[in-house]
């Protein structure tokens, strides 16, 4: 089964590459190419060593990080965890993380967020694009750095 509005296949080489200062508070500047659909984000992104994404609450959905290359340290709520390529970090909604490139080469992750999706009647709904930034199509850089 597709995803709505897409192919089965995302091309990751023909989106954008936006680069993003200081992620969420945090250190240096990383590569960011983005699927974005309205119901969930796939994300890859290349942290150079020294790199980090600040310490953020996770308000949209689970953030689910695979580690592809490269060495790091995340940290979800107090818990110090280290990556390495095949290992999975997952931070579930309402929880606070950080992720921190430690090593002497590249970190590349890619992330998938998958949000809930939002019934009339849950507490959550809204039909206000600007109060559910989740129903919105598409990111800005702007936007990234306040995920």
């Amino acid at each position: 089964m597709g995803f709505p509005g897409a192919t089965t296949q995302v091309d990751f080489g023909s989106l954008e590459e936006v680069i993003v200062n200081g992620m969420d508070g945090g250190a240096g500047e990383m590569s960011v190419r983005m699927f974005f659909d309205g119901r969930r984000r796939i994300i890859q992104t290349r942290m150079p060593p020294g790199s980090s994404i600040g310490e953020h609450l996770q308000t949209t959905g689970d953030d689910v990080n695979f580690v592809v290359e490269g060495t790091g340290t995340a940290f979800c709520d107090g818990k110090e965890e280290p990556l390495r390529p095949g290992t999975c970090h997952v931070c579930p909604r309402g929880s606070r993380h950080s992720i921190a490139n430690t090593g002497a080469t590249d970190l590349v992750l890619w992330t998938v967020i998958v949000y809930e999706v939002e019934r009339e009647g849950d507490a959550r709904h809204t039909t206000d694009p600007e109060e559910n930034r989740s129903i919105r199509q598409g990111i800005s850089a702007d936007e990234l750095v306040e995920r």
